[in-house]
């Protein structure tokens, strides 16, 4: 425990109005390798604090970020506190109370291997030179260790240590056709480098040779980057957001759960809050496909050709999402939000817990889909209408609405099934209508906190 930590939880105990507290400590050092082969090492420590108020009528509660401008002054540190403590006195909501500490999930997330940070570093820079001869002077290699602990006011104290490694290089780095190349996991031997190159070397060529995506209808394949979003934010929770999320709910509408691209309306539509209010489509016991949907509508239900299998799983050994914990202490678990195509579970909030008298979610964790019937050959093959193919390899930017699933999406990159690459286009359409009709790849992929088809097909989508 840091001196820091202590003095925010010594003050917290004995400060008046502060009926439970949970305070979360993020300490990390990142080893750096950009161009030139110059190592540098950069420190962070956090600390999030969220204080809760019981009133007559209500639960108030409130969140901070401890400034690191604060420095030792134990005046700033007693007055920034005293601020959040106000506000948590006006901010009220619903009664509730904290459900009692449960046990963290066992699960683990730090490598041995990184504990020597000149060691893995240097066995980072070998794994990346056997491949990378292009962008040496351009990539960033990175290593980060991180130390995060947790303390509440009804008892729960535990901490654990997290590792992440990553890649960056720009392949021909100045040219026209310069593309990109990322590549992040929680252990070295985890880091899949080649693939990542010589999936960024197959963009890189054909771009060289890409037209404009003509407009019209297509029967569409999502693969690699257009299907799983390569964010780092992504990578690791214990790297902390430039901003904090309201505490008490899934934040439908913001980070992290927009960052899922494609999957937000679905991880969205499942917070139990919002179905408890009448406000999603997902009800439990029900199908979660609809068809005709327009301005937020619902339309009838339909049965799509490959049934949807989804969950979340915060306990995959080494997994991108992985912790023993949430922000707010809730522990990470395993659940099934879709079983063939049939809503099941539902993602909580700590407060949507106490009120249902069961087990809070931990947070959104790595996704879990289950495999396709459709070999990749026959995913790929054109179908029986005269609608062209496109495969989509990546995506200049993604926009889908987690609560409508009406989304936009503009093409980055793209191979007709005549061979001709393309560029540009802006899909339009409705993820619950979309899921009426997708097809999934009976061939997996693991993208660290996305297991699941490697590739997914919808017909009949139009491109502007």
């Amino acid at each position: 425990m840091s001196p820091r930590l202590e003095q925010v939880l010594d003050h917290l105990r004995q400060a008046d109005g502060v009926d439970d507290f949970v305070v979360l400590e993020r300490a990390g050092v990142r080893r750096e390798r950009g161009p030139g082969r110059r190592a540098r090492d950069l420190e962070e420590r956090h600390i999030d604090v969220t204080i809760f108020r019981d009133h007559v009528g209500g639960r108030g509660v409130a969140r901070a970020r401890i400034p690191a401008a604060i420095g030792d002054d134990p005046d700033l540190l007693r007055a920034h506190l005293g601020d959040t403590i106000a506000r948590a006195a006006v901010a009220l909501g619903p009664v509730w109370a904290s459900p009692p500490p449960a046990a963290p999930a066992r699960v683990q997330v730090a490598d041995p291997a990184i504990a020597d940070l000149d060691g893995a570093m240097s066995a980072l820079a070998a794994q990346v030179d056997t491949v990378d001869d292009q962008a040496r002077d351009v990539r960033v290699l990175a290593i980060e260790r991180w130390q995060c602990a947790l303390h509440t006011q009804v008892g729960l104290a535990s901490s654990y240590p997290s590792t992440l490694v990553s890649a960056r290089a720009q392949l021909a780095a100045g040219a026209v056709d310069a593309e990109p190349a990322l590549a992040c996991a929680r252990r070295l031997r985890d880091l899949d480098w080649p693939s990542a190159y010589r999936e960024a070397e197959r963009r890189r060529q054909l771009r060289a040779r890409a037209r404009a995506t003509p407009p019209g209808r297509y029967d569409i394949i999502l693969t690699g980057a257009a299907l799983i979003p390569t964010r780092l934010p992504l990578a690791a929770p214990e790297r902390p957001r430039a901003g904090l999320q309201p505490p008490l709910s899934l934040a439908p509408g913001g980070d992290p759960i927009r960052a899922f691209g494609w999957f937000a309306p679905l991880l969205a539509q499942a917070d139990s809050e919002l179905i408890r209010l009448g406000l999603s489509r997902y009800r439990p016991g029900q199908a979660v496909y609809h068809s005709g949907l327009t301005d937020g509508a619902r339309g009838a239900a339909a049965e799509p050709p490959e049934p949807l299998t989804l969950g979340v799983d915060g306990t995959i050994p080494y997994g991108l999402r992985s912790r023993p914990f949430g922000d707010l202490g809730a522990p990470t678990r395993r659940q099934t939000l879709i079983a063939d195509g049939i809503a099941q579970g539902s993602l909580r909030s700590l407060r949507a817990a106490a009120g249902d008298a069961a087990l809070a979610s931990g947070g959104v964790a790595n996704l879990v889909l289950a495999a396709g019937r459709t070999p990749p050959t026959v995913l790929r093959a054109a179908g029986p209408t005269a609608r062209p193919v496109l495969e989509i390899s990546a995506l200049s930017w993604l926009d889908p609405d987690p609560l409508t699933g009406e989304l936009h999406a503009r093409i980055d990159l793209g191979l007709l099934d005549d061979g001709t690459a393309t560029m540009g286009g802006v899909l339009r359409g409705n993820l619950f209508s979309w899921l009426t009709r997708a097809r999934y790849s009976s061939q997996l992929a693991d993208h660290g906190w996305y297991l699941g088809p490697e590739a997914i097909r919808v017909d009949d989508v139009w491109v502007a």
